[in-house]
């Protein structure tokens, strides 16, 4: 039982030593890769969390993740161009159709 203990005692010791990371480009705040290993250039200490989700959809903003909502309204909308689909099913791609659709975004 005390060997147990000791064990798991070493690996709690062990995950406080995990650095998780997220590099970016200072300049932009753009994400560039998740690490848990220590590489040259900018980088925020982020949670285990943050690491596993591994979100490309954000920026970095003084040394913090902000995430960039995308979630405008679009729909799908006839087209001199785009996606050419069959006549009967928009949801079927036909390359040789000329029944063209693009998305729309509904602000």
């Amino acid at each position: 039982m005390n060997d147990f203990l000791n064990a798991f005692n070493s690996i709690s010791k062990l995950e406080n030593k995990l650095e998780y990371r997220l590099y970016y480009n200072k300049t932009t705040g753009e994400p560039m890769f998740y690490s848990m290993d220590n590489l040259p250039g900018d980088f925020i200490k982020i949670t285990c969390k943050e690491y596993a989700v591994g979100n490309y959809n954000v920026f970095v903003k003084d040394n913090e993740i902000i995430e960039i909502n995308n979630s405008a309204p679009s729909k799908l909308v006839p087209s001199t161009q785009g996606t050419s689909t069959t006549k009967e099913n928009v949801m079927i791609i036909d390359e040789t159709a000329k029944n063209y659709w693009s998305i729309k975004q509904c602000y």
